[in-house]
């Protein structure tokens, strides 16, 4: 190595690669990016990140997530999304909201409620009850009446009596008798008779009454 750093770029790339491989990170990083792209991962995740970022997404996908999260972002945005998913949630919120979408639920649970509502309802709802019951009860609330219809019962569950005193009665009929008792009576009375049979006594008794 020490010999390979008296020698110019164009000379050190005419030797075999493993030679190249060893040869210093400052020397590297002028080399022609036909004979960076051939060099290994290992050799690349050393390379300094304006080099890494000249080079084509097909040669970057083999690098590591730690040398690859250190890219601008319009660089990630080349990546496919497999290779994108091993990057923190930090990283990723840097890239465009399309390029987020394409990403997997499993990656997506792990972004910030915030970050998540700024996907919008229509792609949230696309998506498993994993990644949508990791947005706020405000966020639910305010959503359309034929969004509330598609929401798995148990993301409806968390959100407040006064709320769901609104939500229609065929939907309400999915929800825990728990969560149903804590409704206004009015409401529980519009509830189907299946439903309000597994209520508590004293509930149905209240019906009774009036």
């Amino acid at each position: 190595p020490t010999v390979l750093e008296t020698l110019d770029a164009e000379v050190i790339e005419t030797l075999e690669l493993p030679v190249i491989e060893k040869s210093t990170q400052k020397q590297s990083s002028r080399y022609h990016l036909e004979i960076i792209s051939k060099l290994s991962p290992a050799c690349l995740n050393t390379l300094p990140v304006d080099t890494l970022a000249q080079l084509d997404a097909a040669v970057l996908e083999t690098l590591s997530a730690d040398a690859l999260s250190k890219l601008p972002s319009e660089k990630l945005e080349q990546l496919p999304p497999k290779t994108l998913e091993q990057f923190p949630a930090s990283v990723l919120e840097t890239l465009s909201i399309g390029k987020v979408q394409e990403l997997g639920p499993e990656c997506l649970a792990g972004f910030s409620p915030h970050f998540l509502e700024s996907l919008g309802a229509d792609f949230l709802l696309t998506q498993p009850t994993s990644v949508i019951a990791k947005v706020s009860v405000a966020f639910i609330q305010k959503l359309e009446e034929s969004h509330i219809l598609l929401l798995d019962p148990s993301v409806l569950e968390k959100c407040e009596s006064d709320f769901l005193d609104s939500v229609p009665v065929s939907k309400l009929n999915e929800l825990k008798a728990t969560v149903l008792e804590k409704l206004s009576l009015s409401t529980i009375e519009c509830l189907s008779t299946t439903t309000i049979e597994q209520l508590s006594l004293g509930i149905i008794q209240k019906i009774d009454t009036r």
